[in-house]
């Protein structure tokens, strides 16, 4: 991949003009060493600003929380639980819902958690 973009940006005379680089958040673009990201820059000889997806950031910090607090852990691209939630979209009942907020003694569980 890494080699296609270089030479995309060299076809259309673009190196100088490269200051980041927008990529999800995989671990093929995000590798310091073989990772695509890391790639380009050696070989455009700079740093650039690294913006990952904000869909797939969100997703891991969503992932981290679950996995704290939740003790629900994911290996992979798909955490399960979302793939869960999102089958069961269509079914549930939007206006009557609870949040972690809303559990009675949820405050003192989390701060519990976080310094077990």
């Amino acid at each position: 991949m890494a080699e296609v973009v270089i030479r995309e940006v060299e076809r259309f005379g673009l190196r100088g003009n490269i200051i980041g680089i927008s990529f999800d958040t995989t671990a093929s673009n995000t590798g310091l060493i073989q990772g695509v990201c890391s790639r380009i820059e050696r070989e455009l000889g700079r740093i650039l600003l690294w913006l990952a997806c904000r869909h797939q950031t969100h997703e891991l910090i969503l992932k981290g929380v679950l996995d704290e607090c939740c003790g629900i852990p994911s290996s992979g691209p798909v955490i399960q639980i979302f793939r869960k939630f999102e089958r069961l979209w269509a079914s549930l009942d939007k206006k009557s819902y609870t949040t972690i907020v809303d559990e009675k003694n949820s405050r003192s569980r989390l701060y519990r958690k976080n310094n077990e």
